[in-house]
């Protein structure tokens, strides 16, 4: 007789939607709901199995209909630069955080992270 039960196999159990890419899956022990859309991955973990399933469904329908917006490949190429999302970020936290705190974000994204990298979108 095995010493493992049925019921709470390791193994992961998956459902695929094969349209979209919207797949249910059992994983550190609770439901998780895996969206792949055009590149970009998305997790949820939900209650059980059903609901999961549910959910999955629900999530392949929105996409279909174009209802969910997950952006595309292309809008990547012409959205801001990471200084424009610094800049625009950091007007956004200033009213939220110590004057310490802003200024040392401020400082460290002049020194090292926008030199490098603040012209990527």
């Amino acid at each position: 007789m095995s010493k493992r039960s049925s019921t709470t196999s390791s193994t992961a159990f998956a459902v695929r939607c094969n349209a979209v890419g919207v797949k249910i899956k059992f994983w550190k022990r609770g439901w998780w709901v895996f969206v792949h859309h055009e590149g970009r991955r998305k997790t949820k973990r939900v209650g059980d199995r059903e609901t999961a399933t549910r959910v999955a469904q629900a999530i392949r329908e929105k996409l279909a209909r174009g209802e969910l917006n997950l952006g595309t490949a292309s809008d990547s190429q012409t959205s801001q630069t990471l200084r424009a999302y610094a800049n625009t970020w950091l007007a956004t936290v200033q009213h939220t955080l110590k004057a310490s705190t802003l200024d040392f974000y401020e400082a460290n994204l002049k020194r090292h992270v926008l030199p490098t990298l603040g012209e990527r979108r």
